[in-house]
């Protein structure tokens, strides 16, 4: 067993947890996120004109609200995010116009002139830019390009801040020669010379070099691309593309490129494009294939096959999320394509115009409406695109398509034997099937915990108490538990009862520039089947995927022990060679015996196994690699299990690294699954397929095993998919390698084993540690279940937490004392543990006379004392360092006044609805006598909290709107002093809130705005922000509505945080509220409440350090909640950067909250979060016209 009576400071030292990041320290950064408005224009008739560029340049120029704006610290604009152009180079005149007489000479076809542009860092001396030219043109020479000319290209930085020009390139244009034999030949020849210049020349970045098509873009604002580059005055084109750029960068650098309006991965994804043009697909083809629409949305059956195809080719490099408006431009296509959720605006109109005697035609396309004026008369078609749509137009000239008309196209002209890949090698498990709906079980965690067999197993595999509890519980309803209060337990890294890897990885959710989904509203998009097997080959010299290998066609990641046993008895019989066969399966042991040498050599020969098989170039070898820890606890000498997520990131990331990762699928077989959520961290760090062969033994103990297991599965699947959604991910395939997960208390160097990509800012233990705490236990526990379990029930997990019993009750006493009962109290406590002692308020127990103050104060410092005892959170590992020397007085005396104190602490967020109106209005109240910001909550409020209203000091000063708007309307926004705009919360970011329809009583549904009994669901993101220029909208309404109002922003606290708050702020945010994983919610799946969002700790030092970087800190204020209960707490996030202190949970003990987690039940025993009169009766005073 482990030693729990180790010192709780000491425990949390051995595990070697600190804050690797302080404000003085760079962090360590997730993505940078982005969103912008993009426009472009083509003639339809296939002619250059300047008219073309020129109104694609003005379209940007009249979308100044989609860029993002630099602004210092007296409010001046000094900057944007960026502005550029890209345009085709069809029109070869104007371009040879440029060359001398001798460099024209050696053209034979002007068809084979081609240009590029280069970004030469400012720093290079003249020698420097000499000698990065020469290796350019070396570049060019070795695959046949002939250079003609090189040019500095004239720019006027008179136009701009001079403030921007340390950050502007030098513009150097070069004209050359392609050897014009074949245009696909020398696309390749061109995408290779980029990939060489980009690995290999430093100090330049390459703006363009493709075939027909050429890029000016710069740090610029809207009306300044035309002026900067004098140059596009003069240019021709038959097709434009304009992209305004709004990005969260820290420091906004050069665009990457000019293609996607939706994030910083369109750099990657322009990447996968080119590798898609390259090897000969068209342009319409490889973005719908690269994003692809839902198939469930897809009527049409061959488009369908043809879908179903591609996905079983591309695997996760076609499955691209949104949100995201794709404006494409190549030598032949001009293409938009729009994501499966269709959250960015993308419209199009079909325009007839005049050029002297000729009539013509022009198609543009913008983010908004009114970009390129126009004239009604002028229009001849019209319209937007919908999610997964797409329109492409040919610049040779040509009429538009859409949609089906273009699909049609696609299906003739593709080079993918997509019939074949939808039919050829394709196995469906029989054993898949499972009873379609969910009905109760009778399933006893008492018989599972005394089953001899299966309690060893549990204990081994570190299953505790609650653990069981909760998973019986799922099984015999088939369904999430719901909880509420929040989390009060310590950090997994913190516990004492730690004793699975997979409670160090915490879900992300995804904010504001790639939102959340509804996977309740919107189950259209998702889908959840995946291939296992070796994927059909693809090479760069043919469209089509000349060997295809049989795969399993499974529905869903989470696989059933019965699947896994039919899969290998049809490998026992496979032949690769013959495609009608079943892939071939190796099932791998990952359980081992002996010491901390072993377990190494034992992962080492695992990931050398699987390479071995990965490296086959033949495709006869096994192709489905199952890791299994069945055989732990077995034998004579009982082996351990590996924690599964280690074997699977180095394995995995090895596998892409030697590019073996279409060879092999990991399937994961594993005791140490007890969730949703550990499944979803396996296929994030790269398995396929999950086997929770443990739980399932578990499904087994219920009267009806059948049914059982038919719950258990769909509840693992809807919470897998609920997970997703949280992130953004509409496929199963996209969430496989996804990496959305972070690490919490894992060494960097296990977080970010072989190459993964997995986030761990805070550091903690590494390989030696985990086979200490976590592996070598497992035979500890394996000696004596039933002690185990004992010490890890949920009530002893309560203890443990940050609201045990009697420092809840401290803090009770602090708002009602009572001298009798408080020493009493006291007496407990001490029997209980060491924390407080007799002496530590002597005049408690004397005679001396004591106020009511006096009491709560002692209460207080009480409840304090106990909770500061206890490691739970990661500023409990931190000391303030006390200064006491002879300027201690005098600094004493400066101390800011009690009433500046109050100014500094705000109410969280909390609903009326999810309280009852009693408790809402009294906390409002009590916050506004102290001079405290009140807090409405997304809920509403009656109209006599007004100010003008009957009950005036109940009215609650900052106003939420949240997801669903509940009673929020025109008068609810005006009444407020500062409007908070809630994108997420800390308990359960990427979720709406829930309201149970018994809570919904006939003044919540007036209030609200509803019907009486409606189950209401607040949609897990905000409809009407799906990006940063979005929410700059909605902010910019707000205050036209209510001009003196400020805005504020309510964010989860993630991982890569601060790029998003500085979007917010240069959005117009005036305060950002960053909310800890651990803050309170009504209502709440017991997974969201444990696995999803981050310490407050962690996102808002980020945000601090990222908003000081970009020079914004100055311009907005930042709030943190989360679990702060005492004063220490209060200094700790102060000095990590927090302005104001955000109370939630503190406030409802106040209010006599006893922390029962029954708040989504409506029968809360003390009417705080209850709508019942009766109850709220009990226990409030005069508020309902009846004392108590």
């Amino acid at each position: 067993m482990l030693k729990f009576c180790q010192k709780k400071r000491e425990f949390a030292e051995t595990r070697l947890i600190y804050l690797k990041k302080t404000a003085s320290q760079e962090v360590e950064t997730a993505e940078d996120h982005g969103a912008c408005g993009v426009a472009g224009v083509v003639d339809m008739d296939g002619i250059a004109s300047s008219k073309n560029v020129q109104l694609a340049i003005s379209a940007g120029e009249n979308m100044p609200f989609r860029s993002g704006l630099s602004i210092d610290d007296r409010g001046k604009v000094f900057g944007a995010d960026g502005y550029g152009i890209l345009m085709d180079t069809k029109d070869k005149t104007q371009w040879t116009d440029m060359l001398t007489e001798r460099q024209r000479h050696e053209i034979h076809d002007p068809k084979d002139v081609q240009v590029a542009v280069f970004h030469f860092d400012r720093s290079l001396t003249d020698l420097d830019t000499e000698e990065t030219r020469r290796a350019i043109n070396d570049c060019f020479q070795r695959r046949g390009l002939k250079v003609l000319d090189w040019e500095e290209i004239k720019t006027d930085e008179n136009c701009i801040d001079p403030r921007r020009i340390p950050r502007i390139p030098k513009y150097h244009k070069i004209t050359y020669l392609v050897p014009g034999i074949d245009r696909q030949h020398d696309a390749t020849t061109l995408y290779r010379v980029s990939r060489r210049i980009n690995n290999r020349i430093r100090g330049v970045k390459l703006a363009s070099l493709a075939m027909d098509r050429v890029v000016f873009k710069g740090v610029l604002m809207g009306p300044e691309l035309r002026k900067f580059f004098p140059i596009l005055e003069l240019l021709k084109a038959i097709a434009a593309i304009v992209h305004n750029r709004f990005s969260t960068n820290v420091v906004t650098d050069q665009m990457e490129k000019v293609l996607v309006n939706g994030g910083s991965d369109s750099a990657h994804l322009n990447d996968a494009l080119e590798l898609m043009l390259v090897n000969g697909v068209p342009l319409p083809e490889a973005l719908i294939r690269l994003i692809p629409p839902s198939l469930l949305k897809t009527d049409d059956p061959y488009v369908k096959k043809f879908l179903q195809a591609s996905k079983r080719a591309m695997g996760s490099f076609g499955m691209w999320e949104g949100p995201t408006a794709a404006f494409a431009l190549d030598d032949e296509h001009f293409v938009v394509h729009m994501d499966r959720l269709g959250l960015r605006p993308a419209r199009w109109k079909e325009m007839e115009y005049k050029d002297g005697k000729r009539m013509g035609k022009r198609l543009i396309v913008a983010s908004e409406d009114g970009a390129i004026p126009f004239e009604y008369k002028d229009v001849l078609h019209t319209g937007s695109l919908t999610a997964g749509s797409t329109l492409a137009a040919k610049l040779s000239g040509g009429k538009i398509l859409t949609d089906d008309e273009l699909m049609e196209d696609v299906l003739r002209h593709t080079g993918l034997n997509w019939e074949e890949l939808s039919t050829i090698g394709l196995l469906i498990p029989k054993n898949s099937s499972t009873k379609d709906t969910v009905s109760k079980v009778k399933i006893s965690a008492k018989e599972v915990k005394n089953d001899p067999v299966l309690s060893a197993k549990l204990a081994g595999f570190g299953w505790t108490d609650a653990r069981i509890e909760s998973a019986v519980e799922r099984i015999g309803n088939g369904k999430n538990i719901i909880t509420s209060m929040g989390f009060h337990g310590p950090l997994a890294i913190l516990d004492p009862h730690i004793n699975n890897l997979n409670d160090l990885y915490l879900a992300k959710a995804a904010e504001i520039t790639n939102p959340p989904f509804d996977p309740e509203g919107e189950p259209d998009v998702i889908e959840t089947d995946v291939h296992l097997g070796r994927k059909p080959e693809m090479t760069l010299e043919n469209r089509a995927y000349p060997k295809i290998y049989p795969q399993w066609h499974v529905k869903t990641p989470i696989q059933t022990s019965e699947v896994l046993k039919e899969m290998k008895e049809k490998s026992d019989e496979a032949y690769t060679d013959n495609p009608m066969e079943a892939p071939k399966v190796k099932e791998i042991d990952i359980s081992f015996h002996g010491d901390y040498k072993a377990f190494l050599a034992k992962i080492a020969h695992i990931k050398k196994e699987v390479l071995k098989l990965g490296s086959s170039h033949s495709g006869r070898g096994p192709s489905v690699v199952i890791l299994s820890d069945r055989n732990a606890f077995n034998g004579e000498v009982a082996s351990m299990a590996i924690p599964p997520v280690l074997v699977v990131q180095e394995i995995n990331t090895e596998l892409v690294n030697h590019g073996f990762d279409r060879n092999i699928s990991l399937v994961v077989d594993s005791g140490t699954i007890r969730s949703a959520h550990d499944i979803g961290l396996l296929i994030s760090q790269g398995a396929s397929g999950v086997c929770p062969w443990l739980l399932e033994e578990v499904a087994h103990m219920a009267d009806n095993s059948e049914q059982a297991l038919t719950n258990l599965h769909k509840e693992l699947n809807t919470e897998l998919v609920r997970m997703m959604s949280k992130v953004g991910i509409t496929t199963a395939i996209g969430a496989r390698m996804g990496y959305w997960f972070s690490a919490i208390g894992l060494a960097p160097e296990v977080a970010k084993n072989g190459g993964a990509k997995t986030v761990s800012q805070v550091g903690g233990i590494g390989m030696q540690l985990i086979y200490q705490s976590l592996v070598k236990a497992q035979l500890l526990r394996l000696g004596d279940p039933a002690k185990w379990f004992e010490n890890t029930t949920e009530k002893e997990d309560q203890k443990e937490g940050a609201y045990d019993n009697l420092t809840r009750e401290f803090f009770n006493q602090a708002a009602k004392p009572d001298r009798e009962a408080l020493i009493k109290l006291f007496h407990k406590a001490i029997e209980d543990d060491d924390t407080l002692k007799l002496t530590d308020f002597p005049q408690l127990f004397d005679e001396t006379e004591l106020s009511n103050e006096e009491l709560s104060d002692i209460a207080f410092q009480a409840g304090s004392k106990r909770r500061l005892n206890k490691i739970l959170t990661l500023r409990d590992c931190l000391d303030i360092g006390y200064k006491h020397d002879e300027t201690t007085p005098e600094l004493l005396a400066k101390a800011p006044k009690i009433e500046t104190i109050l100014k500094s602490l705000r109410m969280a967020h909390m609903s009326l609805g999810a309280h009852g109106k009693v408790a809402h209005a009294t906390m409002v109240r009590g916050c506004n006598k102290l001079g405290v910001m009140s807090a409405s909550g997304e809920g509403g409020e009656e109209k006599s909290r007004s100010r003008n209203g009957k009950r005036p000091l109940d009215r609650s000063y900052s106003r939420q709107f949240g997801t669903a708007g509940w009673g929020a309307d025109r008068q609810y926004a005006c009444e407020a002093d500062e409007i908070c705009i809630k994108i997420s919360q800390g308990a359960k970011p990427g979720e709406g809130g829930a309201l149970p329809g018994e809570k919904v009583d006939r003044f919540i549904a007036e209030v609200r705005q509803v019907r009486i009994g409606t189950r209401l669901i607040s949609p897990p993101p905000n409809h009407d922000i799906y990006s940063i220029e979005d929410l700059q909208a909605r902010i910019r309404g707000y205050k036209a509505l209510n001009p003196r109002v400020k805005i504020s922003i309510k964010i989860a606290s993630m991982p890569g945080l601060g790029a998003i708050a500085v979007g917010a702020v240069k959005a117009g945010a005036d305060i950002l509220e960053v909310s800890g994983f651990d803050a309170g919610t009504g209502a709440a799946g017991e997974q969201s409440v444990e696995y999803c969002g981050y310490p407050v700790e962690i996102g808002l030092s980020e945000i601090h350090q990222y908003l000081v970087k970009a020079g914004l800190r100055k311009r907005v204020k930042l709030v943190a909640d989360g679990k702060m209960m005492t004063a220490i707490d209060f200094v700790k996030i102060r000095k990590m950067g927090a302005d104001s202190i955000g109370l939630g949970t503190l406030l409802m003990t106040y209010v006599q909250c006893i922390a029962c987690s029954n708040c989504h039940t409506n029968r809360c025993p003390r009417g705080i979060t209850t709508q019942d009169e009766e109850r709220q009766r009990k226990h409030f005073v005069g508020m309902l016209g009846k004392k108590a």
